[in-house]
């Protein structure tokens, strides 16, 4: 097999037979890898319990038990994953989102790609989806992030000299509408060429404008690993998704060269609603006409379809219903494009555990139990009345309510039935499913937000916090393990997109320009290119438990700032570390930060402007310029008490 020449939905060619196996093989794999699942990813499965359970979902009132019965869904499993899910973002996604590392001639630029992807993980609201696909991988195990390149067509006017149609004397043809008749080559483009047989003409072309990554929430009922009985991401050799796609754009897709075969796919609609959907109030709207969907898969395989011995990885994208193969293309990127996040995985599986899973006898046993305190509480209050039969009172016709008059012969007629409120051991075993579900969850009432129990002194309760947190550092450390393939990616989606950016580069914002200045960067030219960023460069995530809790990072900063002052006046080499620009540049910084001051740019000058602000003034000088009020012969910078360290001369005499 060669490799296809033309621009085509397969870029590797294929003969009948081999399209035919692909399909084939492709087809029974997903479908087993789908089967085997069904029971946690089908109608009614685990995963519709699940979300069922955090959505406090209710019975049907035909299933109460009687009429006004209490229908409460426990809270723990919402509580937890709520209080989890803020936790992690709000630990993942600090400044800066990533430290970026780089290797050989690669790490001079590393503050500049630093810089540049902070930039565009705002922009790409890049924290909103990093939160759906969090909060995804609580509740089913697993959370699939889609990367693919973001794309759009303009249109592009150029005046260009175009080859004519020439006849066989060689004058030029005309068409219909007595216009000149321009030569195309195969591919339908117009054939240049200037002098004598050509015409300069206006060209509209439409050409492809790539803007980086962009993102899609992948569920987990429609997404699969290959094969389905994987372990590890080591014996996954192919992730697909299902989805669906309207006919009509399936059609368009294929005039534009995307897809071929779409001629062999019914007219029949593939879309039913599901029971999850139904549920939820989700209707699928009438399959008719236009709206007609077909499902399709698609899947990244890593395969050798070229047969030269190299595993490579290829676009699919077919119909397992009608077995036919839509598309077949080489994934130039070669990075996966289905990022897991998984929280809490497994040794015997792919897929995570979920957060939910966890809980969920707890929520049940504590769902029943507060029905049967609502309902024993409820008879308690509003108890029967017995009626001795043949009593004149009739409830029909003398409602019983406050101030109403009721008629009997003998006051025995009526009683009031006697039923005892919820006893004390039933309050009790809620508390414990309370504390039980403390020591799964690995979260307390402080990490919840919540009020901790009476009766725990506040050392006990810093100490339970601490060890909550390290509990959620290492399902955080999971979630960021991904965070750092999805760097790459998007790297590698920039590069390509500052490529093929018409105007060779992108023109960056000032605050842009502002942050570079600060590290004592400055950039090359005025736009930013492909070039500035290519190198070898890993993706690291900065946030942990550590950076989570501003406040006591204040105190710990606090009192690491008095430590070292005591430290420098019995060691003074201790106090040349603080004479250093860099050093003097990071307690700033750091202080900014710990103390939630907004506008840090207006307070954090370049290290080159605080080496200036080091050097001692010159003799009859006085101290340097901008530097008012300082102390004599204490450097800026330097916290009240810690003894200045001479530039030149011998270190001071400590007392």
């Amino acid at each position: 097999m060669k490799k296809a020449q033309k621009k085509d939905p397969f870029d590797v060619t294929l003969t009948e037979q081999q399209e035919t196996d692909l399909i084939h093989r492709l087809g029974d794999a997903t479908e087993e890898a789908f089967s085997a699942r069904n029971s946690i990813i089908g109608d009614g499965g685990d995963l519709d319990y699940y979300q069922w359970y955090y959505e406090q979902g209710q019975t049907s009132p035909k299933a109460l038990r009687w009429p006004g019965a209490a229908d409460l869904t426990s809270f723990l499993i919402t509580e937890s994953v709520d209080a989890m899910r803020a936790r992690m973002v709000k630990t993942i996604f600090v400044e800066p989102f990533y430290i970026v590392e780089g290797w050989g001639q690669s790490a001079d630029k590393a503050p500049f790609v630093e810089e540049f992807h902070q930039w565009k993980v705002e922009e790409e609201r890049l924290q909103g989806w990093i939160a759906k696909v969090i909060h995804t991988s609580l509740i089913e195990g697993t959370g699939i992030l889609e990367a693919t390149e973001r794309a759009e067509k303009r249109k592009q006017r150029s005046q260009e000299d175009v080859a004519l149609q020439t006849d066989e004397q060689g004058s030029p043809m005309l068409d219909d509408k007595l216009e000149l008749m321009l030569q195309r080559d195969e591919t339908g483009d117009f054939v240049q060429q200037s002098g004598p047989g050509s015409a300069s003409v206006v060209v509209d072309r439409w050409k492809t404008i790539k803007q980086g990554p962009q993102y899609r929430l992948v569920d987990l009922r429609d997404f699969v690993f290959l094969p389905g009985h994987a372990r590890d991401e080591s014996e996954v050799w192919g992730r697909v998704k299902r989805f669906y796609r309207r006919l009509p754009e399936i059609q368009a897709r294929a005039k534009e060269g995307i897809y071929r075969n779409v001629d062999k796919l019914s007219e029949v609609s593939d879309r039913s609603g599901t029971q999850f959907e139904m549920r939820d109030g989700q209707q699928i709207a009438p399959q008719v006409g236009n709206a007609i969907e077909k499902e399709l898969f698609e899947a990244q395989v890593l395969l050798d379809l070229d047969e030269d011995g190299i595993e490579e990885y290829y676009i699919v994208t077919y119909s397992i219903q009608h077995r036919q193969i839509l598309r077949c293309v080489h994934d130039d990127i070669g990075l996966p494009r289905y990022l897991s996040f998984t929280p809490f995985p497994r040794s015997d599986s792919v897929y995570g555990y979920s957060y939910v899973q966890k809980l969920i006898t707890l929520a049940e046993e504590h769902t029943a139990l507060r029905n049967m305190i609502a309902d024993r509480s409820a008879l308690a209050t509003n108890a029967p009345i017995l009626r001795v039969q043949g009593a004149l009172w009739d409830p029909t016709e003398q409602r019983f309510g406050v101030g109403a008059v009721i008629d009997v012969r003998d006051k025995n007629e009526l009683t009031a039935m006697q039923i005892p409120d919820v006893p004390a051991s039933v309050i009790q075993r809620e508390q414990a499913i309370l504390q039980a579900k403390e020591r799964v969850s690995g979260q307390n009432d402080v990490a919840l937000g919540s009020t901790p129990e009476v009766g725990r002194t506040l050392g006990e309760i810093q100490i339970r916090t601490e060890q909550s947190f390290v509990r959620m550092d290492e399902a955080i450390r999971n979630v960021q393990e991904t965070m750092e393939d999805l760097g790459q990616i998007r790297h590698v989606l920039w590069v390509r997109a500052l490529e093929a950016d018409p105007a060779g580069g992108i023109e960056p914002p000032k605050g842009f320009i502002q942050s570079l200045a600060l590290r004592d960067q400055t950039m090359p030219g005025d736009l930013i290119t492909a070039d500035q960023l290519k190198g070898t460069f890993r993706f690291k995530p900065r946030g942990s438990t550590d950076a989570a809790d501003l406040n006591r990072e204040q105190q710990n900063y606090n009192a690491w700032l008095q430590t070292m002052a005591h430290l420098a006046q019995l060691f003074p080499p201790v106090m040349a570390l603080f004479s250093r620009p860099e050093a003097v540049r990071a307690l700033i910084e750091q202080g900014l930060r710990v103390n939630r001051v907004r506008d840090r740019q207006a307070f954090l000058p370049p290290v080159g402007q605080v080496k200036t602000m080091l050097q001692p003034p010159m003799p009859g000088l006085g101290m340097p310029p901008g530097m008012p009020g300082a102390a004599p012969g204490l450097p800026p910078g330097l916290p009240p008490g810690m003894p200045a360290l001479p530039v030149n001369g011998p270190a001071p005499t400590v007392q």
